[in-house]
């Protein structure tokens, strides 16, 4: 069976047995890089098959993790406690913790890069940093002896050793991240087919792009970073002194007795110190002796010292575990390391990380940051006084065992040490493997050297740091070896050493979230700029500037504000709202972050050079709020009225349904400059029976109805409604075709236009048949002419002497009071929009010419396409209600200016491009002025087929 297919078929059970294979390799006691990548790897290509069965298989997946992960510690687990079984409990516990947090990573990288679009390149490493960053500085716990970071002596982790100083184990983590994600993503094609799973295979190719991309970067910026591992020195110093390198020996005094005491160790001590001249600082292993009160420690300090009385080259480092009376008066045992000279004691150090249960309930941690000692460094004997000049000095500090497990231990120093001492005593010789690696961690990241001393069962002991990766010795047996240090030494503190793992967590999210607000406030500055933009593949072509077009823009677009003009997808849409569906849109860092939405503007970058009138002077004086003549679909009736809104209302209503005629509705708008008067508007005269309401009403059944009082003028409003409904075929026989008004004047009428809306010229009664609505009517009817109201005729004259006929006029009426309303005012959005488009209108002729300058006519036909989108993105507006009587009449009026631009400056062979640029601007009237008939369009000049008549008989 083909791989692919088996991985198919049996998803779950290939991914589980990849992962546990991995885990059992990789996440051994020292975790190596080569098989926790592979981990990794496989849990991200096992994520998105997890989903679908998010409880039992995971469930599974993390317990098969934890065992794998426990069985490489295992052995060295079972000796940490007096009893094995607590031990094994521990180690469980430990390492269910180190998997739930690996596998929560796995998951929150899916979630979040499947739902905002979030490159999983960038994305996981920064997760994943974040958790064991998050993790390691925890209280109570082993720091990093239970993360998943491999150690600097691994295969594949020596190429990013110089990073130490810098990030410290966190960038460590960052690149096992990243390398990772690489390998998952070239392997996914495999695993998931040729889509990598996606629901939708038509753009697995676009899709295949991105991912080629990104791992394409990933794996070229993770391959640069090992280029200074071949250019630094990795090589320790000479041990030869000069005047840039100072030497002096260190030592540790391992007693080959299996229980050595103080006498054991002093004579240890003593042994080294005759071995060769020049400065020695001899180090004891953590808990050399014990002392049981005050007093046993004052005598056996009295004697260190008065063997060192006479040896002005010497330092000792003795451990020691001493009991003590506590603040709180109890007594209670610690772990310190003490340094004495000639001069007697000098400093000392208390443990402050205690190992869970085997130490924490029988020692009290320290609460004081490790001290720096400097020593004069003496002259050796065989060193000439012109190669040791000036007087050298040697910074030195300590630490205990699991203090080098904690992130970033000697933060609190000011300077930094040239020497580490560092006792410890394991119990499993995997335990000394893991803390040496650890020691060489921290050494590498302060810049120092660390002289470890392991007194345990099998320990190892040596120089770490500066060169020095393989430890010197392993067992029992005290031994020393000389070392050199720079000189001058640079006691300024490493990158890392001063700020810790916060940077390298930031510059992680960085990463993450950087490119996107780079990319955002970059296109905002260039929308705000409105720079031309001419690509240099333009060769000899003319640069056309504002001198050269046919067409001027003599009138500057108006800008109510100093925003971009930029057409958003909708009135409603905030800058929050925006931001956040931009957020949910993001791709890949190839795509830079995020989809773009369709723009009506494309080629805002071609607009020609020197754009003056976008440059809008604000005076000081306070003007007048603007009032924008505004399109309104959802109250329309009879006739269309205009209605004025001004800049500070509340924001509008819903939508309603389209009118059948955008068209209709804003050529029959005046545009007109509103005056304030002081008396009111009548509301408009009923229509008479003569007339009807258009089809239009009736095309609306969801049109929104005025809902002011109407007073006294509502029962006319009512009784001429009755009155109407009463015949169906005033009601049924409308004009489909309204009256069309005059073209686009200034009117000199200073009322203001009326806001009052008539409801809907509907049947009051149910519809009927049209012959029994005409036997109703004629039952209906009064054929004698009189008034009902009169006195009933029997028959005989009426007398109709002395009555006075037409003298007394009828009383006049009152106007009915105009009802006052709420004013519809457009959202800042909606101005906006029409902004933009007046000025994308505005400017189309230039662009055009621009366009024929730069590709000749075939830059004509691709303009006639974008102008084509421009075009339905204006219809949209329109049915949407929110076009500005303005923006029709720059429309109508970049029509006229593209017909001549057409006629007048571009020398159009090809008749189709003609043709199609007439039949673009032919739907634009359409739809802004049906009515109208134009007779400015180009003719067509195709050659008379007459004159290649002739030539009909040879080709026949």
């Amino acid at each position: 069976m083909e791989l692919r297919a088996f991985i198919q078929q049996y998803p779950n059970g290939f991914h589980l047995a990849t992962a546990s294979t991995a885990a059992l390799f990789g996440l051994t006691m020292t975790p190596t890089f080569v098989p926790v990548v592979g981990t990794l790897a496989a849990l991200l290509l096992y994520a998105p098959v997890l989903r679908r069965h998010p409880y039992a298989y995971t469930a599974l997946l993390w317990f098969s993790i934890s065992m794998c992960s426990s069985i490489g510690r295992l052995v060295p687990a079972l000796s940490a406690l007096s009893t094995a079984g607590p031990s094994v409990a521990v180690l469980l516990g430990m390492s269910t913790v180190a998997s739930a947090i690996a596998i929560l990573a796995i998951f929150a990288d899916v979630f979040i890069s499947s739902r905002t679009g979030l490159a999983q390149a960038v994305l996981f490493p920064a997760i994943w940093t974040s958790l064991w960053t998050a993790i390691s500085h925890l209280p109570f716990n082993m720091g990093r002896l239970t993360s998943w970071t491999p150690s600097m002596s691994a295969s594949g982790t020596q190429a990013y050793q110089w990073m130490a100083p810098w990030t410290g184990p966190a960038g460590i983590d960052w690149v096992t991240a990243a390398w990772a994600v690489v390998i998952s993503q070239k392997r996914r094609n495999l695993v998931h087919g040729r889509h990598g799973g996606r629901r939708n295979p038509d753009n697995g190719d676009s899709q295949k792009k991105l991912t080629f991309s990104s791992t394409l970067g990933s794996s070229s910026f993770l391959t640069a970073l090992t280029i200074p591992s071949f250019v630094l020195p990795t090589s320790p110093l000479p041990v030869v002194p000069s005047d840039t390198v100072s030497s002096f020996r260190v030592g540790c005094i391992l007693p080959s007795k299996t229980s050595p005491d103080l006498h054991d160790y002093i004579t240890e001590s003593r042994a080294l110190n005759s071995q060769g001249s020049g400065t020695k600082l001899l180090l004891w292993p953590e808990s050399a002796v014990s002392f049981r009160n005050a007093s046993e420690k004052e005598g056996a300090f009295k004697s260190i010292m008065e063997v060192l009385e006479h040896n002005h080259n010497a330092y000792w480092g003795v451990s020691f575990e001493e009991k003590f009376i506590s603040d709180s008066g109890t007594s209670t045992i610690r772990n310190g390391i003490a340094l004495f000279s000639h001069e007697g004691f000098q400093v000392d150090y208390y443990k402050r990380f205690l190992v869970p249960i085997a130490e924490s309930f029988r020692l009290t941690p320290g609460s004081s940051p490790p001290p720096i000692f400097t020593i004069p460094l003496s002259k050796p004997d065989d060193i000439s006084k012109s190669k040791w000049k000036a007087d050298r000095l040697l910074d030195v500090t300590a630490d205990i065992c699991l203090d080098f497990a904690m992130p970033s231990p000697f933060r609190d120093l000011e300077s930094k040490p040239g020497l580490i001492l560092a006792p410890a005593r394991t119990w499993d010789r995997a335990i000394g493997n893991r803390m040496w690696e650890e020691v060489k961690q921290r050494a590498i990241e302060v810049g120092s050297l660390a002289l470890w001393c392991d007194g345990g069962m099998g320990g190892v002991s040596g120089v770490a740091g500066g060169g020095y990766n393989d430890f010197y010795q392993v067992g029992a047996g005290s031994w020393s070896r000389p070392i050199g240090i720079q000189h001058p030494f640079h006691s300024t503190p490493t990158f890392y050493a001063r700020v810790g793992d916060a940077s390298v967590v930031a510059i992680s999210w960085f990463l993450v979230f950087g490119p996107i607000a780079f990319t955002i406030l970059a296109a905002r500055f260039h929308l705000r700029a409105r720079k031309p933009f001419v690509s240099p593949s333009l060769g000899s072509f003319q640069f056309i500037t504002s001198h050269d077009l046919p067409i001027r823009l003599d009138d500057s677009p108006r800008c109510s504000s100093n925003k971009p003009l930029v057409t958003p997808t909708t009135s409603r849409v905030t800058f929050i709202g925006s931001f956040l569906h931009r957020l949910r849109r993001l791709r890949s860092f190839a795509a830079k972050y995020f989809r773009r939405h369709h723009s009506h503007n494309k080629h805002r970058s071609l607009l020609v050079e020197n754009v003056g009138s976008l440059k809008v002077e604000e005076p000081n004086i306070h003007l007048p709020p603007r009032l924008y003549h505004f399109v309104n679909t959802y109250e329309l009736g009879a006739s269309v009225s205009s209605f004025f809104f001004e800049d500070q209302s509340t924001p509008s209503t819903p939508t309603s349904s389209a009118p059948p005629s955008p068209s209709w509705l804003s050529r029959n708008i005046e545009e007109t400059t509103p005056t304030q008067t002081s008396e009111e508007t009548p509301d408009p005269a009923p229509p008479s029976s003569s007339s009807s309401p258009p089809d239009d009403s009736l095309q609306q059944p969801n049109a929104v109805t005025s809902s002011k009082p109407h007073s006294s003028h509502s029962k006319e409003n009512s009784s001429t409604h009755r009155s109407l409904s009463s015949d169906p075929h005033s009601i049924y026989k409308a004009d489909p075709r309204p009256t069309a008004k005059p073209p686009l004047t200034t009117s000199s009428n200073t009322n203001r236009p009326s806001t009052h809306v008539y409801p809907d010229f509907e049947p009051d009664t149910l519809p009927l048949p049209h012959e029994l609505w005409s036997i109703i009517n004629s039952a209906n009817m009064d054929f004698t002419g009189k008034q009902a109201a009169e006195v009933v005729d029997f028959g005989g004259e009426v007398d109709y002497t002395n009555y006075r006929w037409f003298q007394d006029a009828p009383p006049k009426q009152p106007p009915p009071q105009q009802a006052v309303g709420t004013p519809y005012v457009p959202l800042p959005g909606v101005i906006e929009q029409n902004e933009a488009f007046e000025f994308a209108l505005s400017a189309a002729p230039n662009v055009l010419y621009a366009r024929y300058k730069q590709y000749g006519q075939l830059g004509v036909l691709a303009w006639c396409s974008e102008f084509g989108e421009l075009i339905d993105n204006l219809k949209d507006l329109g049915f949407k209600g929110n076009m500005f009587v303005a923006t029709r009449t720059q429309a109508l009026r970049t029509c006229e200016e593209l017909l001549r631009l057409t006629k007048d400056s571009l020398d159009l062979k090809m008749q189709i491009i003609v043709m199609y640029l007439s039949s673009q601007v032919a739907r634009l009237r359409r739809f802004l002025d049906g009515d109208k008939i134009w007779d400015d369009y180009p003719e067509p000049q195709f050659p008379d087929y007459k004159k290649y008549s002739h030539l009909a008989g040879e080709y026949s």
